[in-house]
């Protein structure tokens, strides 16, 4: 939530030709306007309603500009690592200029979101993890070989996909460890949507490695399209359709600035 309501603050507009200015903290004011987009940029982050009120987004917003008066007296912002989470907080807020608001209010049409369920529906799975630690001599062959044996046996029906989790919980990674329900499947980190797409469901996947653990999963069910689910599509879509477009501005980027990069190899 922190975070959240940093980078509200980050991008704050100050001031407008049109905007009251309802406090003022040195030389920054504060207007009506600011207090209306910091309290919908908590909104849309999630902040929780009851607790948005004009009178705490004014006091947020002292805070901040408090915050960043007696920073730069302290000469804070000439620090190394200030300046580079100010070219962070630039170059996010570069992305979301110029690419991400072009799709902000992007909505497909039925057609296309129903093509685009055919390929990627939302599902119901469970997973078996199995962690590993890099810094113990052979753990991760180990896991591997656990991984393998209980996977033999789940195909051969000797233990149900239930005793297998149960099994293996000492060596589990909790949170990605169990049963998730109505998840869209290219929500998925891309090795585990790439083996569980071909297979049907309660079929069991190959081995799959994170960081530092091993999965084995499977789709327990596959949910048929429904309206209620086109807003949840439309805006996977849209995130695709932006990272796309991010990719498509760095290599137009690399392009246009070719001569001054220079890789020491």
């Amino acid at each position: 939530m922190k975070k959240q309501m940093l980078l509200a603050l980050c991008f704050v507009i100050s001031g407008s030709l049109f905007a009251k200015t309802i406090a003022t903290v040195g030389t920054y004011p504060i207007t009506d306007k600011d207090i209306k987009d910091f309290i919908e940029d908590l909104k849309k982050n999630g902040f929780p309603a009851s607790h948005i009120t004009d009178d705490y987004a004014l006091n947020r917003l002292i805070d901040f500009k408090l915050g960043i008066i007696d920073a730069k007296k302290q000469m804070i912002d000439q620090d190394a690592e200030a300046k580079e989470a100010m070219d962070n907080a630039l170059y996010t807020y570069y992305l979301e200029k110029t690419v991400d608001s072009k799709y902000k209010n992007k909505n497909y049409t039925h057609k296309e979101i129903l093509a685009y369920y055919q390929k990627n529906p939302i599902v119901k799975i469970q997973r078996i993890t199995y962690a590993f630690s890099n810094r113990i001599p052979d753990d991760k062959e180990k896991a591997k070989l656990q991984m393998n044996l209980l996977r033999t046996d789940l195909k051969n029906k000797k233990i149900t996909f239930e005793a297998a989790l149960e099994k293996t919980k000492d060596k589990a990674i909790p949170a990605l460890t169990g049963t998730f329900d109505k998840i869209i499947i290219s929500d998925l980190a891309p090795q585990e949507m790439i083996e569980l797409k071909p297979l049907q469901p309660m079929e069991i996947s190959p081995i799959i490695q994170g960081g530092k653990f091993f999965a084995i999963s499977r789709i327990v069910k596959i949910y048929p399209f429904s309206e209620d689910y086109a807003d949840a599509i439309n805006d996977r879509m849209k995130q695709e359709l932006i990272v796309s477009a991010r990719d498509n501005l760095s290599k137009t980027l690399r392009q246009k600035y070719i001569n001054i990069i220079q890789v020491n190899k």
